[in-house]
């Protein structure tokens, strides 16, 4: 017998978004190899959920964020940032 196993979807309330942060490319130098824990986190993503009073934002923009705003998790091997409204710093488009 199948099991399914079920995927968790984030729903933000208030003034609260969900943003999937850019994810942290391994970088070398020579033949160094730099861990990715000793790198600085990305303060850029992508808004995947939106709480029902954001009005300044949606869905699919691309924002900058501070480096130590929101509440880290992660679903489904997916790294999420709960952020409130005022914690995005700008629209990239």
């Amino acid at each position: 017998m199948k099991t399914k196993t079920k995927t968790l979807t984030p729903c933000p309330t208030g003034s609260r978004l969900f943003v999937e942060q850019d994810v942290v490319e391994e970088k070398t130098y020579g033949s160094i190899i730099i861990d990715t824990k000793c790198q600085k986190p990305p303060v850029t993503g992508i808004i995947t959920a939106v709480g029902p009073d954001v009005a300044d934002f949606g869905v699919g923009d691309r924002v900058v964020f501070g480096q130590f705003a929101g509440h880290r998790f992660e679903v489904d091997d997916k790294n999420y940032l709960l952020l409130k409204e005022t914690d995005l710093l700008a629209v990239l488009r």
